[in-house]
């Protein structure tokens, strides 16, 4: 049996994501950590353990994880360093987005700019579950494009409005991290954000954005856009009932894009032909 060997370690900590798991501890446990563990705060930790950090969904690129436990202590630092690390993100340049594609062994940061955006809509998902959705083009220096689909809490966080205000007359520069790639019917490739996914937006004080805007003509070549995102229920409406009598005088050429419903009463099904 492999030993670990325990010791006393100190760590000053900025959150910066924290993101939601189960907490196999006492109630009062998990107070504890939900009071000191916010996002934005630099803490002071003691009487914690260092362990490899896991294979799948690995929010930075470092071999080894912090892992708590019931006599952890943290304490929030009343005197913050001016100087301490703010950010933490390794960015991705679009063009090598795409290899990975169904890859799980860690998440993304991306840069762009914000080229349009989308309302929140509910809509269904492939496992047949409503999820709040929004989404998002973004664009790099070289004239690449990429979806970003933000779901749930997500989706609804995002100041989608006020992007779009901002975006008629300025840049909108944004990095989002822990995003992952996805592609459906291998040609539609898109970034999807979920619990891990934070975004910092115009933020002055992030190099790689200000590098990003001084390579920007000063004033916007083209304004924010709108897309409109269409809920289940929308869709819905749309459907038109039918026969199956009627669906055979429909031509699909003039009908293109129509979607019907119809009825039937299964009879009958034939046995399985080798």
């Amino acid at each position: 049996m492999k030993k670990m060997r325990l010791g006393t370690l100190t760590l000053w900590l900025l959150i910066k994501r924290v993101i939601p798991c189960t907490l196999k501890y006492h109630r009062m446990q998990y107070h504890y950590y939900n009071q000191h563990l916010q996002e934005g705060k630099i803490v002071y930790m003691t009487k914690i353990t260092i362990h490899n950090a896991k294979q799948g969904y690995r929010p930075v690129e470092s071999p080894y994880m912090i892992r708590l436990n019931i006599r952890t202590q943290i304490a929030q630092l009343q005197d913050e360093p001016s100087d301490f690390p703010k950010y933490a993100f390794s960015l991705a340049p679009f063009p090598n987005l795409y290899q990975h594609a169904g890859n799980t062994e860690k998440f993304l940061d991306v840069i762009g700019r914000i080229l349009a955006v989308s309302n929140t809509a509910r809509v269904l998902t492939s496992s047949g579950t409503l999820k709040w959705k929004r989404i998002i083009h973004l664009g790099d220096l070289s004239g690449n494009m990429i979806e970003l689909s933000l779901w749930g809490p997500r989706a609804l966080e995002f100041q989608g409005e006020s992007v779009y205000n901002i975006g008629q007359k300025n840049h909108v520069i944004a990095i989002f991290v822990g995003t992952s790639m996805k592609c459906i019917k291998e040609s539609s490739y898109f970034l999807s954000g979920t619990s891990a996914c934070r975004w910092y937006i115009n933020e002055n004080d992030i190099p790689e954005i200000k590098i990003f805007q001084k390579s920007l003509p000063t004033i916007p070549d083209q304004a924010v856009k709108k897309i409109d995102l269409q809920s289940a229920d929308d869709i819905e409406k749309h459907i038109e009932q039918t026969t199956c009598l009627q669906l055979k005088d429909i031509d699909p050429f003039d009908k293109l894009g129509q979607r019907y419903e119809c009825t039937v009463t299964i009879t009958g099904l034939a046995e399985r032909q080798s």
